[in-house]
């Protein structure tokens, strides 16, 4: 099971802007300890979750050679998603014998990777994910996509 976030408040104003303010500070216990102070009003589990996510971002961006800007995400998460070129293949190739208009069932989606590629190829993909965190945040990573997120067991 991952372990539990925050959801709705990282993909608040305040959490997005926290999170992109930890990519200015050198080190994570510096970022905790200038974030601390000046959004004193924040809860400092809330603090921490940001500079995770911002940690796991630059995570993202030196594996993949990608934007961890959009996404949301845990290290088992980031651990086990299909890299981008994988996903798009697979959307490419599923796109090319069912046609672009097929539907895709992602039943075990996790932070949603292979569903935004099904998207961003012109298919149309529901995700189930049984862990409720994860579906939040597969949620938030498909926000912009036609892809539609179901807190479910895919058994």
């Amino acid at each position: 099971m991952a372990e539990l976030v925050d959801v709705d408040w990282l993909a608040s104003d305040e959490g997005q802007s926290i999170i992109g303010e930890v990519h200015a500070v050198a080190d994570a216990l510096t970022a905790i300890t200038r974030l601390r102070k000046k959004y004193v009003h924040v809860d400092a589990t809330r603090i921490t979750q940001a500079v995770s996510q911002a940690s796991l971002r630059k995570k993202l961006e030196n594996r993949w050679s990608i934007s961890g800007a959009p996404f949301l995400l845990t290290e088992d998460g980031l651990e086990q998603a299909s890299r981008p070129l994988v996903a798009r293949y697979r959307a490419h190739w599923i796109k090319q014998r069912f046609g672009a208009g097929a539907h895709v069932l992602d039943m075990t989606c996790g932070l949603g990777f292979d569903s935004l590629a099904m998207a961003a190829a012109g298919l149309r993909a529901t995700c189930l994910e049984r862990d409720e965190n994860i579906a939040a945040l597969a949620k938030f990573n498909l926000r912009h996509t036609t892809a539609e997120v179901i807190h479910a067991d895919a058994t």
